[in-house]
């Protein structure tokens, strides 16, 4: 993600993997703390492009969009776009 300009919002720790919720990725809503990222790897499977999509949506979480949508826009923005489900 970083390679490609997506960044980890200030003061976010990156947890992966975490269990703590059923779905793919959760990001905590500011002002929070900790902040965090978390990644359920169990969820998710073996797909690396799924992985991929999944930290990029988060991360645009963790710089302030809240909209899932959105998020999903500027995950494909930095080349992870969504085409696994449709909003």
């Amino acid at each position: 993600m970083e390679r490609a300009g997506d960044h980890l919002g200030p003061g976010y720790e990156f947890r992966c993997p975490a269990t703590d919720f059923p779905r793919w990725g959760a990001t905590s809503v500011s002002p929070c703390g900790p902040c965090w990222v978390e990644i359920n790897l169990a969820a998710i499977g073996p797909s690396d492009s799924v992985l991929r999509y999944v930290i990029a949506h988060e991360f645009c979480h963790s710089n302030g969009i809240r909209d899932e949508q959105a998020a999903d826009d500027c995950a494909a923005r930095y080349g992870f776009p969504n085409v696994y489900f449709v909003r």
